[in-house]
């Protein structure tokens, strides 16, 4: 039904799937299904997305954090709350702020993505991300990202370990 509603195009359609993501009464995962498209389409800023970033629900969390256009400016508020995100408790937020960071070639979130690489849990999305933003600072993370048994891993690390070999050979 919601993407019969996006489909629609119609100022009703419209209004009817803010009134949904706004109502509180709106159950969690509804939210979550509608936020990715309304941030994709434009039609919900990136400042009211913010919003949905400090919802109880981790669900609408990461579903604000994946509706954010990489494609469009961000304000200055809003990456530093998707890099702030990369802290939050819920696994799933983590690592939907861990791919938004990379999309978003926000590099002030290098050292919190150093240390989510060095967490089991976070490992492989944190080594991707970082190999989506070649730092200096990463190159321990980049020559283990090229023994891994993974070929996508392997080769981003090559590429990062490209990227920045001018900035650490001497």
């Amino acid at each position: 039904a919601l993407d019969a509603l996006a489909n629609l195009g119609t100022p009703n359609a419209l209004r009817t799937r803010f009134a949904l993501v706004y109502d509180p009464k709106t159950p969690a995962s509804l939210v979550a299904r509608a936020l990715p498209a309304l941030g994709r389409e434009g039609t919900l800023p990136p400042n009211d997305l913010e919003g949905f970033f400090h919802n109880a629900s981790p669900a609408i969390r990461a579903a604000a954090l994946l509706s954010l256009n990489p494609k469009k400016r961000l304000p200055d508020d809003v990456k530093l709350a998707v890099i702030d995100r990369l802290e939050d408790k819920a696994p799933e937020v983590r690592r939907a702020a861990i791919e938004m960071v990379a999309q978003l070639g926000l590099r002030a979130s290098v050292t919190k993505l150093l240390a989510l690489a060095n967490e089991p849990d976070y490992r492989t999305e944190a080594t991707l991300a970082l190999t989506a933003l070649p730092d200096p600072q990463a190159f321990p993370i980049y020559l283990a990202a090229i023994q891994d048994r993974s070929p996508e891993l392997r080769r981003r690390g090559e590429a990062a370990l490209l990227a920045v070999r001018d900035s650490v050979l001497p």
